[in-house]
């Protein structure tokens, strides 16, 4: 079950990685460069999905045979992993391509709203 974790906490701390990394001059070669990487984290989600819901399944498993105070830390851990899972879907979905058209010719629809959203902080 561990393994799994840490498998998806990983592709977590990726994603997160590549959102990070965004900054509001960079060149468009970059901002390319980075278009392709959050189209890959997009392409690995479902088999993730899996992973997740795996490691739900085997947690649950788990809690049922263990005590109260045992039970509750696996509980912990499960709700801080499916936290994780849940933040960065939904940063993920925000940032997909919904078929916006192309505005600019220059910009992947991830690139306009990662701007507009960098905007609304500013």
């Amino acid at each position: 079950m561990y393994d799994l974790m840490d498998s998806v906490n990983k592709w977590i701390d990726d994603g997160q990685g590549i959102m990070n990394e965004y900054k509001e001059d960079m060149p468009s070669e970059e901002q390319e460069n980075l278009k392709k990487r959050a189209e890959i984290k997009l392409e690995e989600k479902p088999p993730m999905q899996v992973k997740v819901d795996r490691v739900n399944r085997l947690g649950g498993d788990v809690c049922d045979i263990l005590d109260g105070p045992s039970q509750k830390a696996v509980k912990g851990e499960l709700q801080q992993f499916n936290d994780r899972w849940q933040d960065m879907n939904a940063v993920l979905e925000s940032y997909n391509d919904k078929g916006y058209p192309d505005v600019n010719g220059n910009d992947c629809c991830l690139i306009r709203i990662i701007k507009r959203k960098f905007k609304t902080f500013s």
